[in-house]
């Protein structure tokens, strides 16, 4: 278990660098081993079947007679297989005798106790003996080859002297061939880890570049494939949480004005209820003025006017924060301001006052139309009922997609300007009806502005001037 936790802990490398030069050394050994146990016995095996081959040629050439030449070829046979021969005759008589046999006269005797026409192999030489008629002599004769195999065993002496030069040879080539096959084959799967290391980081700046189409240049690009697919996926995934928050704060923004529109509402219909419910109990009771029924039950009527009017702006108002779909089009936005401005013709009438536009060319936005339209009315309409008398609304039209709607007016500073947008806000504190709305215009503006997204508002106050800027995305 410890070797096995030992060799799992050692890199692909050095694996690789094991591996491989523990296979070159056995694959050596095993292959000298062979070399030194069958080469020997083969070369023996091949040697006797040369010699045998050779001794049938010279009989042969013996037989049909090589004249006065045979002695020359008898000897270049004895030389080139490097054996002892005699030729006798059937009763003894030394026929021929090579220099080699000559070296050693105890061999005659034991080619004598060789019988004819066998082919025999002793225990530590290779003998072979053959009765032929020797033709240039006229008489059956028999041939006695014999050859030391002494010098075989001279060969495997001299294999394992020269094995200790072969094993370091063996492991040296064995050790720098391991290396450049560990270095070359573990060099690609190191980039490969390194790389995928990054990606398990989220850090995905470096790529594989690995040419060919084996397995790994496929690993590769599939690597580099899902780095891809991973970084869009989590580039999304940042897109869609950041949406999110953006949600949740626009919802917990929405959810905080709401609670606050709700404590507007309770305070700002608690004053006509208020009245409301004092007259009619002093009309009932005939309590002091109250008597006269018709007097208060106009102004009854009225207050009652005033609060459907707000409940009904209220009641809008909420349909436009619940409507979350927007229908952009082509809007003629010079045309959209002249038919707000006509609607309000009557009250333009009714204060004295005058209504001029300045327009420098027609243009046509991108934008919700009822959305814009709202918005339009509620401006044009904030600033008749908050103008100055005997003063006129200018209604700038710009060729940079903005619009400019100016008035006169006091009270307002740049103080309590940011509380113009409140919901119920008045700057008349009384909250006098005769001297504005409900003060849900402004808010109601922008509420709406908001929900659009790409319609951009300011104010600007400037020497009694109320200015209220809107500037639309240029449509392309």
């Amino acid at each position: 278990m410890y070797l096995k936790n030992k060799w799992n802990d050692i890199g692909i490398k050095k694996k690789l660098f094991i591996i491989s030069a523990s296979l070159i050394l056995v694959t050596s050994i095993v292959i000298y081993t062979v070399l030194f146990l069958i080469v020997p016995k083969v070369y023996i095996s091949i040697k006797e079947n040369s010699i045998k081959n050779s001794t049938e040629q010279i009989i042969s050439k013996l037989e049909k007679g090589a004249g006065k030449d045979y002695l020359e070829e008898i000897n270049k046979y004895s030389y080139d297989n490097s054996a002892m021969v005699t030729i006798t005759t059937l009763y003894g008589e030394l026929v021929y005798a090579s220099n080699n046999f000559l070296l050693k006269p105890s061999g005659a005797e034991d080619f004598n106790r060789v019988k004819p026409k066998e082919f025999k192999k002793a225990e530590d030489d290779i003998a072979i003996s053959k009765q032929f008629y020797f033709k240039d002599i006229g008489k059956d004769c028999i041939i006695n080859v014999h050859v030391p195999i002494k010098i075989f065993n001279d060969t495997k002496r001299i294999m394992i002297r020269i094995l200790p030069l072969i094993l370091l040879i063996t492991i040296s080539i064995g050790i720098l061939s391991a290396y450049i096959y560990s270095t070359v084959i573990s060099k690609p799967l190191l980039k490969i880890n390194d790389v995928a290391k990054k990606i398990s980081k989220l850090k995905f700046d470096e790529r594989l570049n690995f040419s060919g189409d084996d397995e790994i240049a496929q690993l590769s690009n599939s690597i580099n494939l899902i780095s891809t697919n991973l970084q869009e996926t989590i580039v999304s995934l940042e897109d869609a949480n950041k949406e999110l928050l953006t949600d949740i704060e626009k919802e917990k923004l929405q959810d905080k004005r709401r609670r606050d529109f709700i404590k507007a509402i309770s305070h700002e219909l608690k004053t006509p209820i208020t009245v409301i419910n004092g007259q009619i109990e002093g009309m009932i009771y005939n309590i002091g003025p109250y008597k006269d029924r018709d007097k208060y039950l106009k102004e009854s009527l009225e207050s009652v006017l005033e609060l459907k009017s707000l409940v009904y702006e209220i009641i809008n108002l909420a349909k436009y924060e619940e409507s979350i779909s927007l229908k952009k089009e082509g809007i003629a936005l010079n045309a959209l301001v002249k038919e707000v401005v006509n609607s309000y013709s009557y009250l333009e009438d009714k204060k004295g006052l005058n209504i001029i536009i300045k327009e420098d060319e027609n243009l046509i936005v991108n934008a919700d139309r009822n959305i814009v339209k709202k918005v339009l009315s509620n401006l044009i309409k904030n600033s008749l009922n908050y103008t100055l008398d005997n003063t006129d609304i200018v209604i700038e039209i710009k060729n940079n997609y903005s619009i400019k709607i100016i008035n006169k007016c006091n009270n307002i500073t740049k103080e309590n300007k940011n509380d113009l947008f409140k919901a119920f806000y008045r700057i008349d504190e009384s909250r006098n009806r005769d001297t504005g709305g409900n003060g849900l215009g402004l808010y109601i503006v922008k509420t709406l502005l908001d929900m659009h997204g790409d319609i951009k508002y300011d104010v600007d106050l400037d020497d009694g001037l109320f200015i209220f800027n809107l500037t639309f995305k240029e449509n392309n």
